[in-house]
């Protein structure tokens, strides 16, 4: 005759008491096959607890009547799966329990546990409902509101988060939460507030983990800066590198260095910095900081060629243009022709790319190029004066006066089409001005000019090839001389 149920759940009892649990397991499985109840399961749930099978055992006690307190029930199930390493089910039954009566001191438990878990899982809406759950029922320690924070904070509600970092700093002072109650700050647009929590937390820093501790380094440079206050952004920002090495914030040690004036401590920062470490926007930061500490030290050469990197990786107009004025600081005019080249063909509406290019034609003994794109300038902006100017030097240069001249008349009626009167009271004040700039002008050209103003408008006189005056629209008069009447140093 095989043994029945009852006869099963006795040996288990007595295997139990033997310590032999694996075959008191067996003998409870063999009685739950013949009679399945819930009392059955409470104890071979025991059992599969006591043997380390914690899923097991929760899987048993799902299956086992729930006592006057199912609340407790369910929180001894979560227990078990926080065991087996089942977060999902242990949130499962942390929520059963947390829809139960609780006593404060439990519900404080599972509402704490209940937001770790939806945070662990990604909900953070959950997560705050539950903690604030849990300071309802009582909870008001530093650690529940440094939660409550962390999760506001992850929302981006830097306001609540701000509150609540304050009542954790209230409950226990600590140097990590100052660092954030100053990140809310600086959300909020409140640098100056923000700054001064930083300045309370730096006073504890070696109390921080390293990341935390560089973050706080970092973030007073940048605080610091903003302010202008570029010798304590400075050491803020080797205080961060001597936490742990980080090459943008080296970067911006190297360009506070150069703002402060310390040319060799910022060429030294900028060039230790390792090239595989920087983004494609901070080479080219980097290149053009130490072209311009180069080109501080006159190391015209030097510094144009740290600007080429720049070039290389993001080619401008500007960038082209510089790179012209350095071969032109360098004496290397030829070169200094094909950067301005370069900056026309990227940019060919920017008139000052053009004149840069005309001059470097002209230093470099190109002066019929040079006339040809002065020439082109004023065409195409006819109220850019001192093209007229440099277009009638170029001129003279190339002997021709009588061209010269008449530019120079167009560039009188140009600057007064600039600046056109309102009134005749106004015109007669504005005239006097033009005659002076006009008389210096002549002055250079080593040519005689003279300006008149006729109210009237009336004709000018007329000029002949031995020499005359020339009018002009503006009522300015040229007195010219043939070609070959005068000579104008290239030195002028």
């Amino acid at each position: 005759m095989r043994p029945g149920a009852e006869v099963h759940a006795q040996l288990s009892v007595l295997y139990e008491k033997l310590g032999k649990r694996a075959a008191a397991i067996t003998h409870l499985q063999d009685a739950l096959r013949m009679a399945d109840t819930p009392t059955l399961h409470e104890r071979l749930g025991y059992l599969y607890a006591g043997n380390g099978s914690y899923a097991s055992a929760a899987r048993e006690f799902e299956q086992a009547t729930p006592p006057r307190r199912p609340g407790l029930w369910h929180v001894h199930i979560a227990e078990l799966y926080a065991k087996a390493g089942d977060r999902s089910s242990e949130l499962a039954h942390l929520d059963l329990a947390a829809a139960e009566p609780l006593e404060p001191a439990s519900r404080r438990y599972v509402e704490r546990q209940r937001g770790f878990l939806y945070s662990q899982l990604g909900d953070t809406g959950q997560s705050i409902e539950a903690w604030r759950a849990a300071v309802a029922a009582g909870l008001d320690d530093s650690a529940i509101h440094l939660d409550l924070g962390f999760a506001l904070l992850q929302l981006q509600r830097w306001d609540a988060a701000r509150a609540e970092f304050l009542r954790s700093n209230e409950r226990e002072p600590s140097p990590r939460t100052l660092y954030y109650i100053a990140q809310c700050y600086r959300k909020l647009e409140q640098p100056d507030i923000a700054i001064n929590y930083l300045k309370l937390a730096e006073r504890d820093a070696q109390r921080l983990d390293p990341s935390t501790r560089k973050a706080l380094y970092d973030e007073l440079g940048f605080g610091y800066s903003a302010e202008g206050k570029e010798l304590e952004a400075a050491a803020a920002w080797r205080n961060s590198l001597g936490v742990r090495y980080d090459a943008p914030i080296a970067l911006k040690l190297a360009l506070a260095e150069r703002r402060l004036g310390h040319t060799d401590e910022a060429e030294t920062t900028a060039r230790a910095i390792p090239y595989a470490e920087l983004t494609v926007p901070q080479h080219i930061m980097r290149a053009e900081l130490i072209a311009e500490i180069l080109e501080g030290k006159r190391q015209f050469s030097g510094a144009r060629a740290a600007l080429m990197e720049a070039d290389e990786l993001l080619p401008t107009a500007e960038h082209a243009y510089r790179l012209g004025f350095l071969a032109q600081r360098a004496g290397n005019d030829s070169q200094a022709v094909n950067d301005y080249e370069k900056a026309v063909a990227r940019e060919p509406d920017n008139p000052l790319y053009s004149e840069s290019l005309a001059y470097a034609h002209r230093r470099a003994g190109r002066t019929k190029q040079a006339e040809e794109i002065f020439e082109r300038i004023v065409a195409r902006f006819p109220d850019r004066v001192a093209a007229y100017r440099e277009l009638a030097y170029t001129q003279l240069a190339l002997g021709r006066q009588n061209d010269a001249a008449t530019t120079l008349r167009q560039g009188i009626d140009a600057q007064l089409a600039t600046t056109p009167p309102s009134e005749g009271e106004r015109a007669s004040e504005a005239l006097p001005a033009m005659r002076a700039e006009y008389e210096t002008l002549a002055r250079r050209f080593a040519t005689t000019v003279y300006e008149s103003y006729r109210p009237n408008g009336g004709p000018a006189v007329g000029g002949t090839f031995n020499g005359g005056v020339i009018p002009s629209a503006g009522g300015a008069e040229l007195s010219y001389f043939p070609a070959g009447a005068l000579s104008r140093s290239d030195a002028a």
